[in-house]
C-alpha cells in the first residue's frame, strides 16, 4: 500500500485522540503506583511486567505526540 494512503486512513479514523490521551493515562498509573508502592511486591513475577507496562504507556505517549505534531 502507498504510505500516504496508509497515513490518511490511520489519522482520519480517529487514532490521534487516544494517542494524545496516553500521557494522562500513564501519569494516572504512575500516581496510583506511587501511592500503593509499599504494598506492591516489586521483585515478584508481576512487578517487572507492571513497570514494562508503564514504560510502554510512556513510549506510546511520546509517539502519539510526535505523530500529532506531524499531522
Amino acid at each position: 500500500m502507498d504510505r500516504e494512503l496508509v497515513e490518511t486512513r490511520t489519522f482520519s479514523s480517529g487514532v490521534v485522540p487516544p494517542l494524545l490521551a496516553m500521557p494522562g493515562v500513564a501519569l494516572a498509573l504512575i500516581v496510583v503506583l506511587a501511592v500503593h508502592a509499599p504494598s506492591v511486591r516489586w521483585n515478584s513475577g508481576a512487578g517487572i511486567p507492571l513497570l514494562a507496562l508503564v514504560a510502554g504507556l510512556l513510549r506510546t505517549a511520546v509517539a502519539g505526540r510526535w505523530y500529532a505534531e506531524r499531522h
